[in-house]
C-alpha cells in the first residue's frame, strides 16, 4: 500500500492547531493526530477548541486553560474593586497600575503564568518606587486569589515573589520646633487653612470639607466627617480616606484659628464664593503664597504640614497608636513605617529623661558621707 501524502512515518496524520498564547503573546500550538487524514486531525483540533469555549461558558475545570490575564484582570477590577473605591482612586491609582501589569502579562493564560514570570516582572521594575512595587504585588495577589476562588486557576504565582526598589525614596520634610514657631507666626491670619493643617494633621481634602456643624465649641472637638476630592474637573464630597471618621481634640491655638473664621458659608474654609473649595485651587494658591511669603527653609507642602504634626507628636513622646488615631491611618503599620525614624529619637529622649531624673534623685537623697 502506497504511503498517502502528508502521512507520518507512524502512519498518522498531524494537524498543529493554535490553542493559546504564552506569557509574551507568542502563539502556542498543539498537535492533533488521525489515522484517517489531515482533515480529520483538524476536526479534532476544532472539537478541542469547542470544548474549551464550552468550558468557559459552563465553568468546567478546563476553563482556566483558556482564560487570559488581561481579560480577567480588567473584569476583576470592574467587579471587585471599582465599587469599593472612589472614582478618583479608581482612575488615578488602580486602573493605571492594572493596565501596566496587563502590558507585561498580556492575554497569557492564567495557568501559564509561573512564579518565575512574576519574579521576572518585578526584577525588570527595580527602578520603580518601593510603594508602587508593593501596590502592584498587592494587585497581582488579589487578581490571582480571586481567579482561584472562581475556578480559573489553582495556584497564585504572585504569592511568594520578592521585589527590590533601587529608587531613593523622596524624603518627607518635617519642620523642627523652632521652624514650627516661625511658620505659625507667618501663617496666622494670612493662611489660617494651612496653619490649621499644621495644628491638627488633617488631610487637605478633610480640611476643605470641614463644616461648622463639625465643630463643637463647648467640648473643643472637631469631627472629621467628609473629604473633598475631584472627579475630572468636578468637585466631589466623599467619605474620609479609608473611612477614617474620627473626632479630634483641639488645643487652644487650633480653636483660636477656627473662632476667627467668618461664618458666611456652610464650610469653615470655603472658596471666595463661599462654596466648597476646589483642592487644586487650594494647592495652587498655597504654592504661590509659600513661594512669596515663606523663607526657603519653611516651604513645605500641605502634606508635609501633616507629616510635621505627626513627627512632632513623636518628638513629644506620644505613642504610635494615638498618632494613628489622630491622623486617621488605615493601620498601625502605616504609622510605624512613616514615623519609625522618630521612634529612635523618642526612645533616646525617654532614656535621657529617666537618667536625668535618676541622677537628680541620687543628688538630693544620697550625701557624700553615706558613700
Amino acid at each position: 500500500m502506497a504511503k498517502k501524502k502528508g502521512m507520518r512515518a507512524d502512519k498518522r496524520f498531524e494537524y498543529k492547531g493554535r490553542i493559546s498564547t504564552d506569557i509574551h503573546g507568542k502563539p502556542q500550538y498543539k498537535s492533533f493526530y488521525s489515522t484517517i487524514g489531515k482533515r480529520d486531525a483538524k476536526a479534532k483540533w476544532e472539537a478541542y477548541m469547542d470544548n474549551q469555549r464550552a468550558s468557559e461558558l459552563y465553568g468546567t475545570p478546563d476553563i482556566q486553560s483558556i482564560r487570559g490575564f488581561r481579560s480577567w484582570a480588567l473584569e476583576w477590577l470592574e467587579v471587585y474593586k471599582r465599587p469599593q473605591v472612589s472614582t478618583a482612586s479608581y482612575q488615578n491609582t488602580y486602573l493605571p497600575e492594572v493596565l501596566r501589569l496587563c502590558e507585561f502579562f498580556g492575554e497569557a493564560r492564567l495557568t501559564a503564568i509561573r512564579p518565575l514570570d512574576v519574579q521576572k516582572y518585578f526584577n525588570s521594575k527595580r527602578d520603580m518606587s518601593e510603594s508602587r512595587l508593593k501596590k502592584q504585588r498587592f494587585l497581582l495577589n488579589a487578581i490571582f486569589e480571586s481567579a482561584i476562588d472562581n475556578d480559573l486557576c489553582y495556584k497564585n504565582p504572585a504569592k511568594n515573589v520578592k521585589y527590590t526598589s533601587t529608587q531613593v525614596p523622596a524624603e518627607r520634610r518635617a519642620l523642627s520646633d523652632e521652624q514650627i514657631d516661625r511658620y505659625k507666626a507667618i501663617a496666622a491670619g494670612s493662611r489660617d487653612d494651612a496653619l490649621f493643617m499644621l495644628l491638627t494633621g488633617i488631610r487637605r481634602g478633610e480640611m476643605l470639607g470641614l463644616m461648622w456643624t463639625d465643630y463643637d465649641t463647648q467640648k473643643r472637638e472637631l469631627r472629621i466627617q467628609r473629604s473633598v476630592g475631584l472627579e475630572g474637573y468636578k468637585v466631589t464630597i466623599n467619605p474620609p480616606k479609608w473611612d477614617s471618621y474620627r473626632t479630634l481634640p483641639l488645643d487652644q491655638e487650633a480653636c483660636e484659628v477656627l473662632n476667627r473664621q467668618p461664618r458666611k458659608s456652610l464650610y469653615i474654609f470655603p472658596s471666595v464664593k463661599n462654596e466648597v473649595r476646589n483642592p487644586n485651587t487650594f494647592s495652587h494658591t498655597y504654592r504661590n503664597w509659600a513661594g512669596k511669603t515663606l523663607p526657603e527653609d519653611l516651604r513645605v507642602s500641605p502634606h508635609e504640614l501633616r507629616h510635621t504634626y505627626g513627627t512632632k507628636l513623636r518628638r513629644d513622646g506620644v505613642d504610635i497608636y494615638t498618632i494613628q488615631k489622630l491622623l486617621g491611618h488605615k493601620s498601625i503599620d502605616v504609622t510605624t513605617e512613616i514615623y519609625v525614624h522618630a521612634e529612635t529619637d523618642a526612645l533616646r529622649k525617654s532614656v535621657e529623661r529617666a537618667r536625668n531624673q535618676s541622677d537628680e534623685f541620687l543628688t538630693k537623697n544620697i550625701s557624700p558621707e553615706s558613700v
